[in-house]
């Protein structure tokens, strides 16, 4: 009967074991998974503080680079700015000085225009108001024709000053001076 219990008993344990096993097999895998899954969190967990540290990084240095950006962008406006007040300026000065140019080149024409006429008048077409260089000449206003002088009358005398080129193009144009001279001898 010893014989036959320890037999049983023998199977007994082998079943056990056989159920066991059996039973074990399923939730050691599973108990593998798990390990495997809690290995594989922490090593993305690791990875994830890794990017997030790389993140907080790259936003730092974007922050820094805007800034740097943004003052560079500042003073390349405020030159910007100045720029344009001394191109204002120049503007301003250059149509000032157009404007003056044209009242002189005005006035040039009407004192050329004005010689002129006084040449026509003084010296007729004889030629004695060519400009050859630069010369003076003096135009005495008399009376005219077969008027009498009048000896208490005094003369005109107008110097006028021109400047001309080789081709004989007046330069410079300007009355020198006005004398009054009396016909009294």
């Amino acid at each position: 009967m010893q014989a036959e219990y320890e037999a049983l008993a023998k199977q007994n344990r082998r079943d056990a074991e056989a159920w066991f096993n059996e039973k074990s097999a399923p939730l050691q895998q599973q108990i593998s998974e798990v390990v495997g899954a809690t290995t594989s969190a922490q090593t993305l967990e690791i990875e994830l503080q890794s990017l997030l540290a790389m993140k907080h990084s790259l936003e730092c240095s974007l922050t820094e680079t805007q800034g740097n950006y943004c003052v560079q962008l500042a003073q390349i406006q405020a030159q910007i700015g100045a720029l344009e007040e001394q191109l204002h300026q120049v503007r301003t000065e250059t149509e000032g000085q157009k404007l003056e140019y044209e009242q002189l080149l005005d006035i040039k024409v009407h004192l050329e225009k004005e010689i002129e006429t006084y040449c026509l008048l003084i010296g007729g077409d004889d030629g004695a108001c060519e400009p050859k260089g630069y010369k003076s000449k003096d135009y005495v206003s008399e009376n005219v024709g077969n008027q009498i002088k009048d000896p208490a009358k005094p003369t005109v005398v107008k110097k006028v000053l021109e400047e001309v080129d080789q081709s004989s193009k007046i330069l410079i144009t300007r009355l020198h001076s006005l004398e009054e001279k009396s016909q009294s001898n």
